[in-house]
C-alpha cells in the first residue's frame, strides 16, 4: 500500500515537471516569435523585424525633427519601392543646393544665368548670339562683276573675298601712279574695301590675297554683296575664279 502511494506520487511529479517544461518551451518559442515579428499595438523592437497590418505613425509635438537616422557608412534609409513620395523634398542634388538650378517654365529656363539652352540672354535671342557663316559667292568664274544676296540678323559682318585678275599690257600706267590690280568689295551699292596686289608683270593672272573686311552698322534683312574691278588697270576673264564668304558676328 505504501509502495503504491509512493509510485503514484512520483508519476504525478514527473507529469508536473513535463508539463512545466512544455509550458516554458512554448513561452520561449512564442515569446521569441512575438519579439521577432510583433503585432499591431506592440512595442517597436530595435534590431529586429517589425510587422504590422496598420500604418505606423510617429508624432512629435514641438519643434525639431521627429526622426533622426545616423549610420557609420552607407545610406541612412532604404526602401523597396521606386514610387514617388509626395511632399518628401530633397534640398540637394549631386551636392548642389536647389538655388543652383534654374526654375523652368514649359521646359525652358526663366533665368539664362543658370541654363545652357535658354532662349534669351540679356534680352537677346539665342540666334542673335551665334556666329553664322554664309558662302555668298562660291567659285564663280569671271569676268567681273559677280554678285549675290544673303540675309543678316543685324550683327557685324566679316567679309572674306578672294579671286584673281590681271593687268593688261595695253593699258598704260600714268606716270607717278602705282600699277595696282584691285577688286572692289561692294555691299548694298557702297564700296567697303579693296583686295589689292601690285605687280610689275602685265598680261599675267595673279591671285588677290584673302582680304578680311569688317563691316558694322548693317541692319537685319537681305543684302547684296558684289565683287567688281577696282581700277582701270584691272581685268578678269573666264580663267579667273571668285569667292566670298560673309561671317556674321554676335551683335555687341
Amino acid at each position: 500500500m505504501l509502495r503504491s502511494a509512493a509510485s503514484k506520487a512520483m508519476w504525478v511529479g514527473r507529469a508536473t515537471a513535463l508539463a512545466l517544461g512544455v509550458a516554458v518551451m512554448l513561452a520561449v518559442v512564442l515569446g521569441l516569435a512575438s519579439a521577432a515579428f510583433g503585432v499591431d499595438g506592440d512595442f517597436f523592437k530595435v534590431g529586429r523585424a517589425n510587422v504590422a497590418e496598420s500604418v505606423s505613425k510617429l508624432i512629435k509635438n514641438g519643434k525639431g525633427p521627429a526622426l533622426e537616422l545616423q549610420v557609420d557608412s552607407g545610406a541612412p534609409l532604404a526602401v523597396n519601392s521606386s514610387t514617388k513620395v509626395a511632399k518628401l523634398n530633397a534640398d540637394r542634388l549631386d551636392s548642389k543646393d536647389s538655388s543652383a538650378f534654374a526654375t523652368g517654365v514649359n521646359g525652358k529656363a526663366t533665368s539664362a544665368a543658370h541654363a545652357d539652352n535658354a532662349d534669351a540672354l540679356g534680352g537677346k535671342s539665342a540666334s542673335s548670339l551665334m556666329t553664322k557663316g554664309t558662302s555668298v559667292i562660291n567659285g564663280a568664274l569671271g569676268p567681273l562683276p559677280k554678285q549675290a544676296n544673303f540675309t543678316s540678323n543685324g550683327g557685324p559682318l566679316l567679309i572674306l573675298a578672294s579671286g584673281s585678275a590681271w593687268r593688261p599690257c595695253s593699258v598704260s600706267v600714268p606716270s607717278g601712279q602705282p600699277a595696282l590690280t584691285q577688286m572692289a568689295i561692294i555691299l548694298d551699292g557702297q564700296t567697303k574695301g579693296f583686295a589689292t596686289i601690285y605687280t610689275n608683270e602685265c598680261d599675267v593672272h595673279h591671285a588677290f590675297p584673302a582680304t578680311p573686311l569688317l563691316v558694322t552698322g548693317v541692319g537685319a534683312g537681305t543684302h547684296t554683296l558684289k565683287l567688281d574691278v577696282g581700277s582701270s588697270f584691272t581685268q578678269a576673264d573666264s580663267n579667273d575664279r571668285f569667292d566670298a564668304v560673309v561671317i556674321e558676328l554676335p551683335a555687341p
